[in-house]
């Protein structure tokens, strides 16, 4: 088994939101400026895999930047999921999931950290954390980010969907699809690349923590043939009809 993953062209599908007032998609929310919307889930996962979950839909965990968002967040939750406590949102110390932030909390999304809410006696720094929202009192709590909760992310009101052709699962942050292929038995390193190949993709690097979580979650097993070197490598295009969807470069 070995994972294959091509880059650079996607299928992706441009979804008009506009009108005479600025609109959300359906089943979101909108949010104080024209251009954001709220999408609430009640599935209970992990901090991570919300975070990979909103950035396949074009957008990151929800940053929170002032207090009047703050208040804005906890109703639509509110609305959302009456029934939890608590919530992920896009705040995170993670070293290795946000790199170049030493212990610092940071934004997903790249918002600036200014603002914040913290209990008291939080944030904790001592290892890593993410950030949740309480739905009673508004504060934030630095929690294991491996605790499974509901989520909020927040997405732009003109959302370039990206998707990938079937059985392959595209990830946001390399902007690029993956998939998990189980070949002929006994397959060398060597072999299984040109196997990839053959699908117009490449055997799979592995560049940052991120990326590793990532095809963690895609199952891939300690048998998987990977390239781990941080080699630069030149990745064809996904062969998709485009007859059938329009690909755009993202």
């Amino acid at each position: 088994m070995f994972l294959c993953f091509a880059r650079d062209k996607v299928l992706s599908q441009l979804i008009p939101l506009f009108g005479l007032c600025p609109t959300c998609p359906a089943g979101t929310f909108q949010g104080q400026t024209p251009n954001t919307c709220y999408l609430i889930n009640s599935t209970l996962v992990t901090w991570y895999e919300a975070e990979i979950f909103c950035e396949q839909r074009g957008g990151h965990l929800t940053s929170i930047i002032s207090v009047f968002e703050n208040q804005l967040v906890l109703d639509i939750a509110e609305a959302g999921i009456p029934n939890s406590d608590d919530y992920w949102i896009g705040g995170d110390n993670n070293v290795e999931f946000s790199p170049g932030y030493i212990g610092n909390w940071v934004w997903t999304d790249g918002k600036e950290f200014k603002y914040n809410n913290w209990v008291s006696g939080n944030p904790l720094n001592d290892s890593i954390y993410c950030a949740s929202l309480h739905k009673t009192s508004g504060s934030w709590y630095s929690q294991n980010c491996t605790i499974a909760k509901p989520f909020i992310c927040k997405l732009p009101e003109v959302a370039v969907i990206p998707s990938c052709p079937t059985d392959w699962t595209y990830y946001g942050v390399t902007k690029s699809c993956y998939q998990v292929l189980y070949g002929p038995n006994s397959l060398d390193f060597v072999m299984a690349k040109k196997y990839c190949e053959g699908f117009n993709s490449t055997l799979a690097s592995i560049h940052s923590p991120q990326e590793n979580y990532f095809v963690a979650e895609a199952d891939v097993t300690d048998a998987t043939d990977i390239d781990v070197t941080d080699a630069k490598i030149d990745v064809a295009e996904v062969d998709v009809p485009t007859s059938i969807l329009q690909t755009i470069t993202l």
